[in-house]
């Protein structure tokens, strides 16, 4: 690897960008209500009854597991974000694109809720979620 090219060239930001911004971020799941975050363990009963078993895999081999993946998910057309907390998540992307050198037109999007119990992980089974834009 030529080391010297890598530091030629020319870029707008940073490789990692962090910080702290006071929020206080609710969801709101159909069927559920207001869902502070993070999430106490009182209300993951209600929560679980609006949610779905999540599958893990890839095209056709996705698949239900609870042994590999013991774990719920709401769909993102199912939660809806309050109006305050968009804009504080817009800024956050807004404040994270800047620092990274990303040009405007970026945008944050909620992918699905999932809901894990309190002690459950996922194993890692090699798949990666990504969105088409």
């Amino acid at each position: 690897m030529n080391v010297g090219a890598l530091r030629r060239i020319k870029h707008a930001g940073k490789y990692v960008a962090f910080g702290r911004k006071k929020a206080l971020p609710i969801l709101e799941p159909e069927g559920f209500g207001a869902l502070p975050l993070p999430v106490v363990p009182a209300l993951l009963p209600g929560l679980l009854q609006v949610a779905t078993e999540a599958p893990y895999g890839r095209g056709p081999d996705t698949v239900v597991d609870p042994d590999v993946r013991r774990c719920h998910q709401i769909s993102a057309e199912r939660v809806s974000i309050p109006p305050a907390f968009a804009k504080k998540v817009a800024g956050i992307t807004r404040t994270a694109c800047k620092a990274l050198g990303v040009a405007t037109g970026a945008e944050s999007r909620l992918y699905k809720l999932l809901v894990y119990g309190p002690g459950v992980r996922m194993k890692s089974d090699g798949c990666t979620v990504s969105v088409n834009v």
